[in-house]
This record gives C-alpha cells, sequence and structure tokens, in this order.
C-alpha cells in the first residue's frame, strides 16, 4: 500500500481501513502492513536460531517471490486501462488476476509507483543475494551449531544420565531444520549401531 500513487490512495483507504473501537478509530492498511514488516523480521530470525539451513530456504523463497513480482511489473506495463478502478471491480474475479497484486489485500498494479516499487524491489534482491551467499558458505563441517549438537550427543553418550536410556530427543520448530540435523547427524550415529529418526517436526 505504500506504493500506491498519491491520487489512488483514497480510494484504497476506503476500500481496505478498518473502523474500530468504540471510539470509531481506524485501523489503516499501511499501519497492518508495517506491523507485518516486523513480524516477517522476527520470523526470519527466528530461521537463521533454528538453522542456518532453514534460514538460507527462507532467502531463497523470498528470492522467488521478488523476482516473480518483478515479472508481474514488467508484464503490467502491457496491460494498462486508464478506465479502470479498484472501487469498481470484483477483486476476487480471475478476469482480474493479471492486473492486481497481493493477496486477500489487492492493488492494481497500475495504481502503483511501479518505479520507485521496482527500484526498491531490486535493491532487495542485491542484499538478500549476499546474504545468501554468506549463507551457503556456512556448510555442515561449518556449522557451528551442527557440531556443537555432535558434541552434546556424543557427551550423552559418553555419560548417560541413565545408564539404561540410550535416548536422545531434538525438538525444533520447523520440519526443514529436523530433516537438516536428521541428514547430516543419522548416518554417522548409525554406523556406531545408534538409530536415529524423526516424526511430526521433532527427533525421536
Amino acid at each position: 500500500m505504500g506504493y500506491v500513487l498519491p491520487e489512488k490512495r483514497a480510494a484504497y483507504e476506503k476500500k481496505y481501513d478498518m473502523t474500530v473501537g468504540t471510539n470509531n478509530s481506524v485501523f489503516r492498511q499501511t499501519d497492518r502492513e508495517q506491523s507485518l514488516v516486523g513480524l516477517m523480521r522476527v520470523g526470519i530470525l527466528k530461521r537463521m536460531e533454528s538453522s542456518i539451513n532453514s534460514f538460507a530456504l527462507t532467502v531463497e523463497n523470498i528470492l522467488y517471490k521478488i523476482d516473480k513480482t518483478l515479472e508481474a511489473i514488467e508484464q503490467s506495463q502491457l496491460d494498462y486501462d486508464a478506465e479502470m478502478d479498484i472501487s469498481d471491480i470484483d477483486i476476487d474475479d480471475p478476469e482480474y488476476d493479471n492486473l492486481m497484486f497481493g493477496n486477500n489485500v489487492k492493488v492494481l498494479l497500475q495504481d502503483m509507483d511501479l518505479i520507485k516499487w521496482q527500484q526498491d524491489l531490486l535493491a532487495d534482491k542485491d542484499k538478500l543475494e549476499t546474504i545468501l551467499l554468506e549463507a551457503i558458505n556456512v556448510t555442515p563441517d561449518r556449522d557451528a551449531k551442527l557440531i556443537e549438537l555432535r558434541t552434546l550427543i556424543e557427551n550423552k553418550i559418553k555419560n548417560p544420565i541413565n545408564p539404561d536410556n540410550r535416548k536422545v530427543v531434538i525438538f525444533t520448530a520447523f520440519a526443514d531444520t529436523a530433516k537438516y540435523l536428521y541428514k547430516h547427524l543419522s548416518e554417522e550415529f548409525a554406523n556406531r549401531g545408534y538409530l536415529l529418526c524423526y516424526r511430526n517436526r521433532k527427533w525421536r
């Protein structure tokens, strides 16, 4: 919404801003999106905290979406219709899919400052590609968290709290982190007579 052209903003505010509370205060869509930015930042940091592999996957996904958006911007320059107004169309009509951007909140691409948006997306893409290169350089043999986890498991094996209990349980919030850990630890410990498996986003 921050890229909607000034002369088009009133129509979008009327369509998407919400009146809330007894005082009829207005919850603006632009404020909602700014809050979403903060949530996304926290989510990405949680991915990095989980594992460098999960973080890299997220960055790759964001880059893919940026590329698709840049493609939509390029295409929209061929589909301009000066008579079209967001107030007069059904945003859920598939006929307009190629002319709009967004999921629940949709904006006509022709109503946006596409030059500024494209410039910002390209700047984001450049930064994210640099971050991704740094992330993928952290191979399993250089992954400090994976190495530390391996050390903890080794210590558990050598110094069990209960000699009859040879289980190690590792919980993670993300399925791809569990798969990453399983891939790089299971064979090593299987060769020493231990069985590792994971299910439902957790190791057992």
